[in-house]
């Protein structure tokens, strides 16, 4: 129990890689559920939970693709895509890029 909404698990040579609604992506050891690591890829937890969330794992180059975007209210047909790419063993965030949708 990771205390928050799991969105698309993916499995990879025995880890369970997803990101949550906690704004934390995470990799767990799938024989005994301990965290590999964790890393806050949304510091403000905006990831809804209807939104379109994707996660790839590019293999050649050891590295998680994760995105979610975040629509504004107060401005219908805006919205904010955040992609992270993430060190496949580690976690660590190599780059960000936030990608604005005014219309």
């Amino acid at each position: 129990d990771v205390g928050a909404v799991v969105y698309n698990p993916v499995v990879h040579n025995d880890v369970l890689f997803f990101g949550a609604q906690d704004g934390y992506f995470q990799a767990l050891n799938m024989a005994d559920g301990t965290t590999i690591w964790k890393t806050n890829v949304d510091p403000k937890a905006l990831c809804p939970m209807n939104s379109n969330i994707s996660i790839i794992i590019d293999f050649r180059n050891q590295q998680i693709l994760w995105s979610y975007f975040f629509a504004d209210p107060e401005n219908l047909g805006s919205c904010t895509e955040t992609v992270f790419s993430l060190d496949l063993a580690n976690g660590t965030v190599k780059w960000t890029k936030q990608i604005e949708n005014t219309g």
